[in-house]
């Protein structure tokens, strides 16, 4: 299996390449502008052990910390999971955070504790010796070039329960540090493999950064069933569905809201008369429904692939029309519950999955409603147990006690076990009157008025009132005005008690690239409100 330049060293954490050895059919395959390229598990066991014993070779043991800053590659996950395996901690950098780019490598290095940093050739090396280019690592490898390393004579060279340091998308205004468990990551991979039935045969899609940690949780499951990771980046999202045809896919509400934007773009008549047919399948066994569904609406089926059986999202509220979208369409579109700190919180699945709510617990008994309406996670064997250079009260508010997280959402169960979320509570909205409303409730109310692509709802300080900014199918005047007049109605209805009295018409996309997205494709509420502050309009001069 794994040949050691050591003979007497053990490897401290072997299960990642252990599971190679027993899935030589797994694989990686990357999707890039230049083709797809394919690694089977054999390969991957041989690069991966290359490159450890390298980096062991070069002087890096347990308990060094190595940076990664770069985009999606198979050097990237080679390097992980090298340094996994030899009980290093990896320190995993967000590209394109605006606060850590400039940074050359000296600074990153001095800001994170490094003892050696990977990075694109597109980075600053600045004036350090202990940095490479992770684009040349099977080359540095296989040319035994000399590393230098900045401070690992000083590190403990125990391994620790700590494998990994990764940030937080920081709406908060300030990036976190989470130290990440290897034990417990054992734990949730099991735990989720199983909910869904992952096998050898699945291959699961994972183009978003791989600094985010979730999408490495996906390579993982991937690899430990012996199955296809599907690695990719945003910009080849329709060539990678094409190009990877994946069985499973879970990603953030922009994975999915594309298919419902194109339906509401097909004639009205043509829309009725689907979602009429598709209603009238109820009757009819769900295997058999989904697939005459499915043949209904094969052209949106066309945009992820012939093969998907399990759609999963996350990390940001969805829209109830777009789940309730893909259930007339066919789609398995199952809505779960997750944060970095304790990992899998609660799941819809298929034979358990309620629209609307974020589904059952992950692990029986775990989830607790505190007197506030705040969800409550109770395990102790979380991904995290605090940060890294916390500040202020941020470990308090969060990791109340050494079993329990506070997650910052407001839920409750309903009557069959079902967890509904109601809104975050830091994006509560106390109004001028002092009522505190949840913004997201009243998105979607907003959203229902149709031909409406996403909608942030923010207090107007100028206005001493609501606002929202408003993203439209359709961009003409006339749309608007007929959106404005819904919106009235809305106001003397749903909304009296908080009506909407301003609003903005976005023309800026939604999007990381914007800042008004973060890098894990979760809306930027701060950012989105001082983008349109200026240009939003009385309800009154649109309608």
């Amino acid at each position: 299996m794994l040949m050691q330049t050591d003979t007497d060293f053990t490897l401290p954490r072997p299960e990642l390449l252990n599971r190679l050895n027993t899935h030589p059919g797994a694989e990686i395959c990357v999707i890039t502008q230049e083709g797809s390229f394919s690694y089977k598990g054999v390969q991957i066991l041989h690069d991966t052990t290359e490159v450890l014993e390298y980096l062991q070779s070069q002087g890096v043991h347990p308990g060094c910390r190595v940076g990664i800053r770069a985009a999606n590659s198979y050097e990237w996950l080679l390097l992980d999971f090298a340094l996994i395996s030899l009980g290093c901690t990896s320190v995993c950098i967000p590209a394109g955070n605006p606060e850590l780019d400039p940074l050359d490598a000296d600074a990153l290095s001095q800001r994170f504790d490094l003892d050696l940093l990977f990075q694109d050739q597109e980075f600053d090396a600045g004036n350090t010796a202990a940095v490479q280019t992770l684009s040349s690592l099977l080359t540095l490898a296989r040319e035994g070039t000399p590393l230098t390393l900045s401070k690992s004579t000083e590190r403990d060279s125990t391994a620790s329960d700590i494998f990994t340091v990764v940030f937080s998308s920081g709406t908060t205004g300030r990036l976190k540090r989470l130290p990440i468990s290897w034990d417990s990551l054992q734990i949730g991979i099991e735990a989720i493999s199983d909910a869904f039935n992952v096998t050898a045969s699945d291959r699961i899609f994972d183009i978003l950064p791989l600094s985010i940690f979730q999408q490495r949780y996906l390579a993982y499951i991937a690899l430990y069933r012996g199955g296809t990771v599907i690695l990719s980046s945003q910009d080849l999202f329709f060539e990678a569905l094409k190009e990877g045809n994946p069985t499973i896919i879970l990603g953030p509400p922009a994975f999915y809201e594309l298919a419902e934007q194109r339906f509401e773009r097909w004639p009205e008549r043509t829309r009725r008369n689907l979602i009429r047919v598709s209603k009238s399948l109820g009757w009819l066994p769900d295997t058999l429904g989904m697939a005459l569904r499915k043949r209904l609406f094969k052209e949106l089926h066309e945009i992820y692939g012939s093969s998907v059986r399990v759609m999963l999202v996350g990390s940001a509220p969805i829209n109830l029309s777009t789940l309730d979208f893909f259930k007339h369409a066919g789609f398995p579109l199952f809505q779960i519950y997750g944060m970095t700190e304790c990992g899998w919180i609660a799941w819809n699945r298929p034979g358990a999955n309620k629209i609307g709510s974020v589904g059952k617990p992950a692990f029986p008994d775990a989830i607790s409603i505190g007197p506030d309406g705040d969800v409550l996670v109770s395990n102790p064997k979380h991904l995290c147990h605090s940060y890294e250079a916390a500040e202020g009260d941020e470990n308090t508010n969060v990791f109340v006690d050494p079993k329990t997280i506070s997650t910052g959402d407001i839920g409750a169960f309903d009557s069959d076990g079902f967890l509904i979320l109601n809104g975050r509570k830091k994006n509560i909205i106390i109004t001028a009157g002092g009522q505190k409303i949840s913004p997201e409730n009243i998105e979607e109310k907003v959203k229902a008025i149709g031909r409406i692509e996403h909608v942030v709802v923010f207090q107007d300080e100028s206005l001493r009132a609501l606002s929202a900014a408003i993203w439209c199918s359709d961009t003409d005047s006339a749309a608007q005005g007929r959106i404005a007049r819904a919106l009235k109605a809305l106001n003397r209805k749903d909304l009296s008690t908080n009506p909407i009295m301003g609003v903005a018409f976005s023309q800026t996309p939604l999007s990381a690239e914007t800042g008004l997205l973060t890098r894990n494709l979760k809306v930027d509420r701060t950012a989105v409100q001082n983008h349109h502050a200026s240009s939003v309009k009385r309800l009154g001069e649109l309608a």
